[in-house]
């Protein structure tokens, strides 16, 4: 079990410095889109972007619980004995520790 929560909602659309990021309440699945009340808004900061836009490249590179499922419906860890193992949480943890 991760020490944090994690639930983010982000849309990013480009990039470098034509990147639109957008922030909502709602994963695309129809029950949230047609019968519950969600929001979706962009944001308009360049540093917010940016730090949104980190983030997310952090999760992506994210290999200390990442699997493929293959063709046999079986599944396999990304992460082999030799990888370096990357926990998008403690990432984050350090980028954030870092700014202060």
């Amino acid at each position: 079990m991760d020490r944090f929560l994690e639930h983010s909602r982000l849309f990013i659309f480009g990039t470098d410095e034509n990147v639109h990021v957008f922030m909502g309440s709602a994963d695309l699945m129809t029950r949230n889109l047609y019968h519950r009340i969600e929001v979706c808004f962009p944001v308009r900061d360049a540093n917010c972007r940016k730090e949104l836009v980190d983030y997310f490249e952090m999760q992506w590179a994210d290999n200390s619980k990442a699997v493929q499922l293959l063709p046999n419906n079986q599944y396999k860890l990304l992460a082999g004995k030799n990888s370096n193992i990357i926990n998008a949480q403690q990432s984050i943890y350090q980028y954030l520790k870092r700014k202060k």
